[in-house]
């Protein structure tokens, strides 16, 4: 059975359990309307997906003053785009409409063995191309020479950055049949959040020294997920 590479970072018990409770109740066919809970949930998702693969890049590199406000910066544009696209597109649909979207953010749920303890972890699956990439990209910025991967990073990194946006709105906006001004907010999102990881990549990688660029690497080595199940949610109470 091939596996699906992510990368991946533990998500809250919160957002796994909302989530769940979502699923369930939208494949059971309730009748009270799941919006709140739909909209709820997509915020937790943010929260945490900023959290884990943006936020803690702080406390990883050590970041101060202009670096740390500029990855908080970054994480707040994509927060306010990723919300807004959401909460517009969900609050005004039935049940049966947001059930594939609910489906699909449970298709990037995991559970991962974390030291002998399975834990819940949520991402972005990846292609084996991209896989490899952040493989070699991780080695490179671990080896003796790290400031010789830096625009290899970036690229990478890029290029993370727009599947994550593919994987998490066009792919939800799309599952959701949204009209065409939703449609035309969702890819001002989009653009929104590559141009603002773009322009903190640009302004933080090269200025890492090497110390925090083999940190980058061991950090791209334990978001890069390979061996995670994915989780099947129960179909009713």
């Amino acid at each position: 059975m091939a596996v699906t590479p992510f990368v991946a970072f533990p998500c809250s018990a919160e957002l796994r359990s909302e989530t769940e409770k979502l699923i369930i109740n939208l494949r059971a066919g309730v009748s009270e309307p799941q919006n709140k809970a739909a909209m709820a949930t997509i915020d937790l998702l943010i929260e945490d997906l900023l959290d884990g693969f943006l936020l803690k890049l702080i406390d990883v590199l050590e970041m101060q003053n202009f670096m740390a406000k500029l990855v908080r910066s970054t994480a707040g544009t994509i927060n306010k785009a990723g919300s807004s696209i959401a909460n517009a597109s969900l609050k005004k649909m039935d049940n049966d409409q947001m059930r594939p979207m609910a489906d699909h953010v449970a298709s990037l749920m995991l559970d991962v063995e974390v030291n002998g303890e399975v834990q819940p972890w949520m991402g972005v699956p990846v292609s084996a191309e991209l896989s490899k990439e952040l493989h070699d990209v991780a080695a490179g910025l671990c080896a003796d020479t790290p400031k010789e991967f830096v625009s290899m990073a970036m690229d990478t990194l890029d290029k993370l950055t727009a599947q994550a946006a593919e994987v998490y709105i066009s792919e939800s906006v799309r599952l959701l049949q949204v009209g065409i001004v939703l449609r035309k907010m969702a890819s001002a999102a989009i653009s929104a959040v590559k141009g603002a990881m773009r322009l903190m990549l640009k302004k933080t990688l090269p200025d890492l020294d090497e110390t925090q660029l083999k940190a980058l690497g061991d950090y791209i080595n334990t978001l890069h997920v390979t061996d995670g199940a994915a989780v099947e949610f129960k179909e009713s109470a």
